[in-house]
């Protein structure tokens, strides 16, 4: 009859967890939603419609509008955005003073309601839906990283002791096989949580998992570099410290957990799970018990509940349940003040440019090329570098096509167009010459424009565009060997307009002038060897391009 009871009081053990999972699979272990998943739910996908505009008060300002019959009755599904906060909700179509089958009109006495001004506006770009979604997304993080950490009797207080534990207890390796698999970091090719997997930096085990879509990587404190020489531990602490939620792990009946023992800016949810290390008897399960603690900042409470339950056997409800709790403690700490103030300003500038790009795009009907530098901007979004039209940006790499470019910009029929800065030169007579530049992203992009202007020459070719600074230097020399008093009038007849008190403040510049000639003597012979290949570039013939027909604003330039 005893092992009758025993064997019955095991069954049910084993049927209570399942049917507690059933019982709470709808209720408790629902994640927290957010209330940027409301676009994907009830708008994506589905016939709609973006209403924009840049208010003076609340800056930009996004309206998606959708109409549907609910209960036979006609109704605005409505989801305005703004910087600061987002509203959503359903409008009885009979509540609005406007003709129910003209959208314009329900959208200017919405504009009207919310004193919107200016006044909302359509937009048109097909790509909207998915910047808008991409917008979401950003809030709603599919990858997380946990700390998890390790205390032993009498390790309640002591940060050194807790991160110094390096060795995992059975009891330790059980629970961590619960939260999720062991894998090799090198060579691992999922989400990493800030773990080296080539050259296992960071340890050469973790703990990971794909749940409910959300990849999860655990710091360890067990797995991570551990140190003897560093009483802080700090290849520890630089993971776990930086996450947000940790998960503490007593193994013990009287030790208590103090939220403190990790010092961390970053951690704002506790979720400690004890279990007792004595010897489990035959049939016994062993069980857990829950605890939680946050920061004051964390603005509500998460599901699910501890006045519901929070002691536990080890079975697939325990582990969905302390997923869940996981999860969701971390969505309920975005809601502190420091992840807030991250989000808003994050929200801002991607908002900001989708209304930028729906403004553009309104006015010029030019849709906007997509961002490629793998950085947080919309898809939509392009980097203002010019005030000139984007489809104007071309790229000039092969030399025929620059040297067109080149004439086309400083004297074609498009110069107006093609060029952004403008040059005035003063002619011989007197008299100003407006003489059009080439444009900065020619300028940037093109190594012949870079040849030009600072006289690289290119393998196999010379040019006299290094005359100028070629003569500088030889009169540099001269001035080295005692020479000085001619290097001026030299000078004079390269530019026209220096003088000889140019030329020393110059060579001065150089630290040429007013040096000890024994410390430079190495430095002259140096100069003096390069003399002759310089002699041979300035007699060689020019290859470079040149301005068409203006010869004289160029000489006039050289002069003036």
């Amino acid at each position: 009859e005893m092992q009758a009871q025993v064997i019955q009081q095991q069954q049910q053990q084993q049927q209570q967890p399942q049917e507690s999972f059933e019982q709470f699979r709808d209720s408790s272990l629902e994640l927290i939603s957010f209330e940027e998943e409301n676009y994907e739910k009830h708008y994506y996908g589905r016939e709609h419609w973006n209403y924009f505009t840049n208010d003076e008060m609340l800056g930009p300002v996004m309206l998606s509008l959708k109409q549907e019959v609910n209960n036979q009755r006609d109704h605005f599904h409505v989801l305005l955005r703004t910087v600061s906060y987002t509203l959503h909700g359903t409008i009885p179509a009979s509540t609005i003073c406007a003709d129910r089958y003209d959208r314009e009109a329900i959208v200017r006495e919405l504009s009207e309601i919310a004193k919107l001004k200016p006044p909302l506006m359509l937009g048109q770009l097909p790509s909207t839906p998915d910047e808008l979604l991409k917008l979401d997304h950003i809030f709603i993080k599919t990858e997380l990283k946990v700390g998890v950490i390790y205390i032993k009797q009498g390790q309640e207080e002591s940060e050194e002791a807790i991160l110094g534990n390096k060795e995992e207890s059975p009891l330790f390796t059980e629970f961590l096989d619960l939260l999720g698999d062991r894998i090799t970091l090198k060579g691992f090719d999922r989400y990493k949580g800030g773990l080296d997997t080539v050259h296992n930096l960071t340890g050469t085990e973790s703990v990971y998992t794909m749940w409910r879509n959300i990849e999860i990587m655990f710091h360890v404190s067990t797995m991570l570099p551990h140190e003897e020489n560093d009483p802080q531990k700090l290849q520890k602490k630089r993971h776990i410290g930086n996450d947000i939620v940790c998960v503490a792990f007593i193994e013990s009946d009287d030790t208590l957990f103090w939220p403190g023992c990790i010092k961390s800016y970053f951690l704002h949810t506790f979720i400690a799970v004890r279990t007792s290390p004595k010897p489990l008897k035959e049939g016994e399960l062993r069980k857990y018990s829950v605890s939680c603690v946050c920061r004051n900042e964390v603005q509500y409470a998460f599901r699910p509940y501890l006045v519901e339950r929070d002691e536990f056997f080890k079975s697939d409800y325990f582990r969905e349940w302390l997923l869940v709790k996981i999860v969701n403690g971390e969505r309920a700490s975005y809601s502190a003040p420091k992840f807030a103030r991250m989000q808003d300003r994050t929200r801002s500038q991607l908002l900001e440019d989708i209304i930028t790009n729906l403004a553009n795009h309104l006015v010029t009907g030019q849709i906007p090329k997509p961002y490629r530098r793998g950085s947080w901007r919309p898809l939509g979004h392009t980097r203002a570098s010019s005030p000139l039209e984007d489809s104007m940006k071309d790229y000039f790499e092969d030399y025929d096509q620059l040297a067109k470019d080149f004439c086309n910009a400083f004297c074609g029929p498009n110069k107006s167009v093609l060029c952004d800065v403008a040059f005035k030169v003063k002619d011989a007579d007197g008299s100003f010459k407006l003489v059009h530049g080439v444009r900065a992203i020619l300028a940037i992009r093109s190594r012949t424009f870079l040849e030009m202007l600072y006289g690289f020459v290119p393998p196999g070719a010379s040019s006299t565009g290094l005359q100028s600074q070629t003569n500088l230097r030889a009169i540099e020399m001269k001035a080295l060997s005692g020479e000085s008093s001619s290097s001026g009038g030299a000078l004079k007849e390269i530019g026209g307009s220096f003088g000889e008190h140019n030329t020393k403040g110059l060579l001065a510049k150089r630290g040429s002038v007013g040096t000890d000639p024994g410390r430079k003597i190495g430095e002259k012979e140096r100069r003096q060897s390069m003399l002759p290949n310089l002699s041979k570039s300035v007699s060689q013939k020019a290859n470079y391009l040149t301005v068409p027909n203006a010869a004289g604003a160029g000489g006039a330039g050289g002069t003036g």
